[in-house]
């Protein structure tokens, strides 16, 4: 756009000068104002009640994927399960059969969810492959849209003779109606 002077320098001044007309200033708030609204408004995802199930990112044995599995509800996600071999491993592997049906960690504390987010520290869960393993997870994640959730477990496991094992980092992605248990 030419200037009144017929330049056509004018309108480049004033954008390197700094100096945006009132017009202009009004106009850019405007957007970031409207912008920090609809993010507040849509950034915290409320999550569909059910059961969810998915897969972690913990290595498959004989075909068979480790799972994650919750059920949300009023007060958040309750028995909060994920399918392992744990950090010092667990039992063995014949052809065809699901090592990881036996071997899980069950949550039992409740994990509230805020605002599409939850997290948990220091909870304790069974081990099923040997009850004697004290299991302490720490779970965070998001729900990425009202059905689907992705996050963290990191475990530490202790055996009766003290030994422990881990950190041991899992990834997860659950979906609402995900298939709990996996097949090979």
């Amino acid at each position: 756009m030419r200037s009144a002077s017929g330049d056509g320098w004018s309108l480049h001044r004033e954008y390197e000068s700094g100096y945006l007309g009132p017009m202009r200033k009004a106009l850019v708030v405007s957007f970031v104002v409207a912008a920090a609204v609809a993010t507040s408004a849509f950034g915290a995802v409320t999550p569909k009640t059910g059961a969810y199930a998915g897969n972690t990112t913990e290595k498959q044995v004989n075909g068979f994927p480790p799972t994650a599995s919750f059920t949300v509800g009023a007060k958040g996600l309750s028995t909060f399960t994920f399918r392992t071999l744990g950090c010092f491993s667990a039992g063995e592997f014949p052809a065809g059969v699901d090592p990881f049906s036996t071997s899980m960690v069950i949550l039992t504390a409740a994990v509230p969810v805020k605002a599409g987010a939850f997290n948990v520290t220091q909870a304790t869960g069974t081990f099923t492959f040997d009850k004697t393993i004290k299991t302490v997870s720490n779970i965070t994640g998001t729900f990425t849209n009202a059905k689907t959730a992705t996050g963290v477990i990191t475990y530490t496991q202790t055996d009766a003779y003290k030994d422990v094992c881990g950190p041991t980092k899992i990834k997860f992605t659950a979906v609402l109606g995900g298939n709990p248990t996996p097949t090979g």
